[in-house]
């Protein structure tokens, strides 16, 4: 009952909530970006709300960027819950994009198109890899990061950088079954399992271009200047969310992301905020949405108040 219960309210999202299309010049390349975009007022509406001379309150803007297995629809219960909270949510799937570069000069446009000047960034898996990626050469674009089920060195995660030349010939059901190796087998919890079976539907639906270069980015070599303890992104304007039951990536990255962004001797500022999970898998935004929304939405309010308390100061 509960599972066809969720496949309604999915239903009722879709029928709700646009899946917006847009074309965008990349380079050589005209790169296809398909996002959801939802909740939070227009600066017009703001102004009409508070009525002339009326303060308003800057809406926070939260993006959300999937691993190499999602879509904007795995994001569907964050864009249908934080909007309700009155939070801008854009969740985006990753066009065919074949070098991290390539990607942030792109993100960089969709965000430019879509008016945005600053935003946080929630990034699961290989998506908080590009949002570090993207915050690391960008930083007066990125507002705060929520990293899950993440890590920041794919060099010592990917076991497939031997096959990626061979990749783009391969057919696309060796390439999904690629993506499927790193699912948990044998028995799971329902969440679970109903989670894995959503995402098993999104992948089938995924096109070449698409598989190819999912894959293709999480081979590449490592982008992120790590060297002499650099960090990305400063470390009080992240949150680390973890879960304790498995995941496709390694407790040793996990462990590695999160050592990356503790606080450190002499420092005066605070270290991320770890939010741990006990149970959720590979997609706790989708298993486990209630608990994952509440660290969210902490985070984001964390985020409002220090900058308040920055202003006022």
């Amino acid at each position: 009952r509960k599972k066809r219960m969720e496949k309604d309210e999915y239903k009722i999202f879709k029928a709700s909530v646009p899946l917006r299309k847009i074309l965008l010049q990349g380079g050589s390349n005209v790169e296809s970006w398909s996002y959801y975009d939802y909740g939070g007022l227009s600066v017009k509406d703001q102004g009409r709300k508070g009525g002339r001379g009326a303060e308003v309150k800057k809406q926070q803007i939260l993006v959300c960027i999937p691993g190499v297995s999602g879509t904007a629809d795995l994001f569907w219960k964050q864009v249908r819950d934080l909007s309700s909270r009155g939070y801008r949510v854009i969740a985006t799937s990753i066009p065919p994009i074949f070098s991290v570069h390539e990607f942030i000069s792109a993100f960089e446009q969709l965000i430019d198109t879509l008016e945005v000047e600053k935003v946080s960034v929630f990034g699961l898996q290989m998506g908080g890899y590009l949002a570090q990626c993207f915050a690391q050469d960008r930083p007066n674009r990125i507002q705060s990061l929520i990293l899950c089920n993440s890590y920041c060195d794919p060099t010592t995660y990917n076991q497939s950088s031997k096959l990626s030349k061979a990749i783009q010939f391969m057919p696309a059901f060796i390439l999904r079954n690629i993506i499927y190796s790193n699912f948990p087998q044998g028995a799971t919890p329902k969440e679970i399992t109903q989670s894995i079976d959503f995402m098993v539907d999104q992948i089938e639906h995924l096109s070449h271009a698409e598989l190819t270069s999912r894959i293709t980015l999480s081979c590449l070599p490592q982008y992120l200047h790590l060297q002499n303890n650099q960090r990305p992104f400063p470390s009080h304007l992240v949150t680390i969310i973890r879960v304790c039951d498995g995941t496709a990536i390694p407790d040793e990255l996990l462990d590695q992301l999160e050592a990356l962004y503790k606080k450190r001797e002499n420092e005066d500022l605070e270290g991320a905020k770890i939010a741990l999970i006990k149970h959720g898998g590979n997609f706790p935004n989708l298993s486990n949405s209630e608990e994952v929304n509440m660290h969210i939405q902490i985070h984001l309010r964390g985020v409002a108040s220090r900058e308040e308390e920055s202003k006022v100061g």
